[in-house]
């Protein structure tokens, strides 16, 4: 009997193709980032569920996004944008647990790219297309440590305090249309969209 294969490993240059929200073809390993827009990232991370979708309540990626940034503007204006955009790969990738990362990758298998180096090079091809600059690793850490707060938080509001407490707190989260046109207002904002 053959072993079956782990889809979660590609070998580089091997296609993984998607579809942006816009209806565009999109090839994950091998984007040139031409096909990469903020609508699409704004209307793909607004309708994403966080936590898969266990929340007591509808709380989507962009929310997630946009609190992310307002902690990092608060430390780092010039930041914000790059805080905006840290999900931005699931928008063309979808999201997946800390857990399935972790069990991607295997030292031994050093020609195959695992879910983190393809979020990576996606992630680098976002930033690329939409001119938002990440080259101060030292500000990357900034951003890194702001979604592991914001991460807490939401263990906290939505797993580890009793329902009367936390519920009433979560009804300002925003609907899908609201967090999409949020989330273009703040890349506006924060310089990610140019121009007028």
């Amino acid at each position: 009997m053959s072993k079956p294969r782990d889809y979660c490993l590609k070998n580089e240059g091997e296609e993984m193709k998607t579809y942006t929200a816009s209806g565009k073809p999109f090839d994950v390993m091998n984007s040139d980032g031409d096909e990469i827009k903020i609508e699409d990232i704004a209307h793909s991370l607004s309708m994403q569920c966080c936590w898969q979708g266990a929340t007591p309540v509808f709380y989507s990626k962009a929310e997630r996004s946009l609190m992310v940034a307002k902690l990092v503007y608060e430390k780092d204006i010039l930041l914000a944008g790059s805080a905006l955009l840290c999900y931005s790969s699931d928008a063309y990738m979808g999201g997946v647990s800390i857990d399935v990362r972790k069990a991607t990758y295997h030292p031994s298998h050093p020609h195959l790219v695992g879910i983190d180096g393809i979020e990576t090079r996606l992630l680098k091809r976002i930033y690329e297309a939409l001119g938002v600059d990440i080259s101060n690793v030292q500000n990357w850490k900034t951003v890194i440590r702001a979604t592991e707060k914001i991460r807490a938080y939401e263990e906290d509001m939505f797993f580890r305090c009793k329902p009367e407490q936390c519920l009433p707190k979560l009804y300002n989260v925003r609907s899908q249309v609201e967090a999409k046109e949020d989330f273009l207002k703040a890349a506006k904002r924060f310089g990610v969209i140019k121009g007028d």
